[in-house]
């Protein structure tokens, strides 16, 4: 069809009818950019490297509970290319995904019928290590794990004993925590229990810092201490003295009975071996002998001794007694000399007191001031009434009155005579 004929349609289809076909040009436009957009997925890749599906399900459980959004494929998961950094930097810090550890299936899926035992064999232990370690990580405090085990094999000589089987387990506690005791004793009952000949007390258990704890030290003062324990309840304490030694799967046991208590050899190694499980055929021994234990008493102290304690025991306070003795003695007269002061100026004020208010007579006053000082005298004198004052000065020696006088603290008036002319004129 040529322009113009399209021009013409254009132009019979009218207004309505040109809005019409412009609207839905426009629809069928958006919906084709949709669906485009829809079937177009723009999130990318988590992990440079791709997963193994142990490793994959950790990623999918842990961005599950972080209700993010994600696409799961075959070897890795993909994301919101904005987020890509930050979940990166979350699982980091959450120990996720763990490092992969081929299992048994795993381990034994690429070896053939040829394949010789020695392989066989090491690569059924790495498998065991591998399922093992994944089933440790998430008790009680263990982050992750890794175990080794070391299988047990008979001598290459004659002469050499067998070497049982052991295993080391080393374990990543979760941030900040502490493995406690019974996380690491459930450690090595899980790895004793999946390893055949593999006793608990042959698993060490390490942690970043180093070692943990030894399921053999442990062992070994269990047995001893229980051994030491049955003894002493048996045939009373301090009569045994009891040491054990572990090499490998054999037991070792000395006991020392203390030969002054009279007691039968037989009868403690009867039940020291059944206490600590002895047993001759695996190489076990167990020595009883009999010692003279050197436990002498104490001497007691001569009476010279006991003398000499308690003097020195008694020798501050006697010293203290003998210093007050002193003191009261040295101070006794001085101090009595102040008390009877103190008394007779108490004494003297109060009838000071009433002399000033006029209620005595001159020679009540005077027997008052006569054993007094000529300072004390004239300060009482000079509070009375002038013929008051005359007349108790008139009692006085002429000498003791001229000290009075010169000490009486009067102001000259001339409207006043001088006392001391005054007592010349009388």
């Amino acid at each position: 069809m040529r322009f113009d004929e399209l021009a013409n349609v254009w132009e019979r289809l009218g207004k309505r009818g040109r809005l019409a076909l412009v609207a839905g040009a426009v629809a069928l436009l958006t919906v084709s950019v949709l669906i485009s957009s829809a079937l177009h997925d723009n999130r990318v890749a988590l992990f440079a490297s791709p997963l193994q599906g142990d490793q994959l399900a950790e990623v999918d459980a842990q961005l599950s509970m972080w209700s993010v959004p994600f696409v799961t494929v075959a070897d890795n998961v993909r994301v919101d290319p904005g987020r890509r950094a930050e979940l990166l930097a979350r699982l980091t810090l959450a120990g996720v995904p763990h490092a992969h550890l081929a299992g048994t299936s795993e381990a034994l899926a690429s070896l053939g019928a040829l394949t010789p035992q020695s392989i066989l064999d090491a690569q059924s232990r790495a498998g065991l290590e591998g399922d093992l370690s994944k089933g440790l990580r998430g008790i009680g405090e263990i982050a992750d794990a890794r175990v080794i085990i070391a299988p047990a094999h008979g001598g290459l000589f004659a002469d050499e004993p067998p070497t049982t089987a052991s295993a080391s387990v080393r374990l990543t506690a979760v941030g900040g925590a502490t493995l406690s005791p019974a996380t690491l004793e459930a450690v090595r009952a899980f790895v004793a229990a999946g390893v055949p000949g593999l006793r608990a007390e042959r698993v060490t258990v390490v942690d970043e810092r180093g070692t943990v704890e030894s399921g053999g030290e442990r062992a070994l003062a269990n047995r001893q201490g229980a051994l030491q324990s049955a003894l002493d309840a048996a045939f009373g304490p301090g009569a045994t003295i009891v040491r054990v030694h572990l090499d490998g799967e054999r037991t070792t046991a000395a006991v020392i009975v203390d030969a002054r208590r009279a007691l039968d050899l037989a009868k403690i190694k009867e039940v020291a071996a059944a206490t600590a499980g002895i047993e001759p055929r695996r190489g076990d021994t167990l020595s009883v002998e009999e010692v003279s234990f050197d436990r002498p008493e104490s001497a007691a102290p001569s009476p010279l001794g006991r003398m000499l304690g308690i003097a020195v025991e008694a020798l501050p306070v006697v010293a203290t007694a003998v210093v007050a003795i002193v003191a009261l003695r040295a101070g006794a007269e001085p101090l009595g000399t102040l008390v009877r002061e103190i008394v007779r100026r108490v004494r003297f004020e109060g009838r000071a007191a009433e002399a000033v208010a006029g209620s005595l007579s001159p020679d009540a006053i005077f027997a008052i001031l006569r054993n007094e000082p000529p300072h004390a005298a004239a300060a009482i004198v000079a509070k009375l009434e002038a013929p008051l004052a005359a007349a108790v000065l008139e009692m006085y020696e002429p000498e003791r009155r001229r000290a009075i006088v010169a000490r009486l603290a009067r102001r000259v008036s001339p409207l006043v005579p001088d006392a001391q002319a005054l007592l010349r004129d009388a």
